[in-house]
């Protein structure tokens, strides 16, 4: 059945009694599409998509998402599995940490499971990380620590020096890619001949789990000290960071001699210092931190999410009251000044917003759902339902859709 009314802009009358309403108000609208200026129509009916065999899990969530080239019907159930719809039968493709909502982005499906943001490309299901500017964006950053000394390299004694890190507590089995090391460095005399390689190795047995080289011709160094960074390539990686685990990250020459040679420079601490160097052995500097740094960092929770102005928002299980933003098209950029970040109610940062105003943001963006052509909930199968307009919010003149 089609109905043609309009101009539609009374808006849905939810306050006044029905005889009050002007003639271009609506009393009441269920199960209708919108299509158009002056347009109204009932909404399909629901048709069966998946199921899982048996009598559980439920399928609580479920949507049609665009990853890579190929779209896909992608359901979560109430046992923590990510299911994708393969001839009519759900099948299972990731355990997560629990009932996941998700979104598609950048061709990848990111999966808000309540723990760390996760992602998937069709194949492999990994953690984001925040590979930013700002201070969530390190393993160990201390690129602004005072300049108090230098650890000799080369000094015909030690051939490694390096800062022992332990990486932060994420989800059990994901692993995070590093990115980049800083360190500050001069010379003494020519500082020798050769190149400085980067590594990082296990603190458990050395092994080495990602090299590159850090400066090709350490004659190119200052005497006075001066920042060096350099990225890792994927292939550059052996394995890589998991998670609540000591690495040394080492910087490693041998060029040198007693008059010529590397300087580390560090910044003193009174004790727990983290700095060590290598003759034979590993010793500790333990009033010593090395003015280096290690990238990228985990990214934030998330127990719900969407895309907005091409940027995930997600709401944060840990701080209900932040909204944390990627930069505009990249989603593993969480904290870059003016690029990602997040919102907060009222606290002492500059990070925060007046509450009415935080809380307007979260329901413009979390409370307007009218891309769910997939529905489901504890129910064993997957089926498919259009948008249906259950409300009209604002004044007249001025409404707008909300849809469910």
């Amino acid at each position: 059945m089609t109905i043609k009314y309009g101009p539609w802009d009374g808006g849905l009358l939810t306050e006044l009694q029905p005889e009050q309403a002007n003639r271009s108000q609506l009393v009441e609208a269920k199960n209708m599409i919108l299509l158009g200026r002056g347009i109204l129509r009932t909404r399909d009916g629901s048709t069966l998509v998946s199921s899982v065999s048996g009598s559980t899990p439920d399928i609580k969530f479920a949507r049609d998402v665009k990853v890579g080239a190929t779209w896909y019907v992608l359901m979560s159930a109430s046992d923590k599995k990510l299911y994708k719809d393969v001839a009519g039968t759900a099948t299972a493709i990731a355990t997560l940490e629990g009932e996941s909502r998700f979104a598609g982005f950048m061709g990848l499906l990111f999966l808000f499971d309540g723990s760390y943001l996760k992602m998937w490309d069709g194949t492999n299901l990994d953690i984001v990380y925040d590979n930013g500017t700002g201070s969530t964006a390190y393993q160990y950053n201390n690129r602004a620590g005072k300049d108090d000394g230098s650890l000799a390299l080369a000094n015909a004694t030690n051939i490694r020096v390096a800062q022992k890190v332990t990486t932060q507590a994420w989800d059990a089995g994901y692993t995070i890619p590093p990115t980049t090391v800083f360190a500050r460095l001069s010379k003494t005399g020519t500082g020798g001949t050769g190149a400085i390689v980067m590594k990082i190795r296990l603190v458990s047995d050395d092994s080495v789990e990602a090299t590159k080289t850090f400066l090709a011709d350490v004659t190119t160094l200052s005497t006075t000290a001066v920042e060096y960074e350099e990225t890792f390539d994927s292939t550059d990686i052996t394995d890589e960071l998991s998670p609540s685990v000591a690495y040394y990250v080492t910087l490693e020459y041998a060029g040198g001699d007693a008059s010529n040679y590397v300087n580390v420079h560090y910044t003193t601490v009174a004790s727990g210092g983290l700095a060590y160097h290598y003759i034979a052995a590993w010793a500790a500097d333990t009033t010593e931190n090395l003015v280096l740094g290690l990238k990228p960092g985990r990214p934030p929770k998330a127990s719900e999410g969407i895309v907005h102005n091409n940027r995930l928002r997600l709401l944060d299980p840990d701080n209900l009251s932040y909204v944390w933003y990627c930069a505009a098209g990249n989603h593993l950029d969480w904290s870059t000044p003016n690029g990602g970040g997040y919102v907060a109610v009222v606290d002492d940062s500059s990070t925060s917003f007046p509450v009415g105003a935080s809380v307007c943001v979260m329901v413009t963006w979390f409370s307007v759902r009218a891309d769910h052509p997939r529905t489901a909930k504890n129910t064993t199968a997957c089926f498919k339902c259009w948008p249906l307009m259950t409300s009209i919010l604002n004044s007249p003149r001025t409404g707008s859709l909300s849809a469910h």
